[in-house]
């Protein structure tokens, strides 16, 4: 399983949203670091050269989120 680093405030700020969103959001990271897709993502080739994407998990409860 891959290492996460999270950055500036940001693991913070995860553990303050809500029970679905902070579970949803876990399950992406988890899907990530096994090397998967997320569910929901752009590719951004735009930015250059490598392998980054842009995720985005919506919860029930209207919040979207971005990695």
């Amino acid at each position: 399983m891959k290492d996460t680093e999270f950055l500036g405030s940001s693991l913070k700020v995860i553990k303050g949203f809500p029970g679905a969103a902070k579970a949803r959001i876990g399950n992406e990271i988890q899907r990530l670091q096994r090397g998967a897709d997320p569910t929901d993502f752009k590719s951004m080739k735009d930015l250059g050269s490598g392998y980054l994407k842009f995720v985005s998990a919506k919860t029930k409860a209207g919040i979207e989120l971005f990695m």
